[in-house]
C-alpha cells in the first residue's frame, strides 16, 4: 500500500496529510506546515473555447451580460460597485 503524500504546492514541505475528497470525488490534503488545503492535479475551471465562443458572441449583438447569463446558464462574477463591470467580467470568462 502506497502511503506517500505529495508535496505542499504553496509552501513546497513533505508535511501533508489527506484531508478528505472533493464534490467530484478527488483526494484533498492539507498541509501542517501552512494550514492549506489543496488537490494533487486539479482540473481547469475554465470554459472550454467552443462554450467560450459561444458567450462572446451573445455579447457582441449587444446582449447584456445578465440576459446572457440565464439564456445560456453560466455564472457572471458579480463585481463591486463603480468597477468596470462588462470588461472585467469577460476576463473571468
Amino acid at each position: 500500500m502506497n502511503t506517500q503524500t505529495p508535496n505542499c504546492r504553496h509552501c513546497i514541505t513533505t508535511n501533508t496529510i489527506r484531508h478528505g475528497y472533493t464534490a467530484k470525488g478527488k483526494q484533498r490534503y492539507r498541509c501542517r506546515d501552512c494550514g492549506r488545503c489543496f488537490v494533487e492535479n486539479p482540473a481547469s475551471a475554465a470554459y472550454d473555447p467552443a462554450r467560450k465562443e459561444e458567450i462572446l458572441r451573445a455579447y457582441h449583438e449587444r446582449a447584456s451580460l445578465r440576459a446572457i447569463s440565464r439564456i445560456l446558464a453560466f455564472h457572471a462574477t458579480p463585481l463591486p460597485a463603480g468597477s468596470n463591470y462588462n470588461r472585467l467580467c469577460l476576463k473571468t470568462i
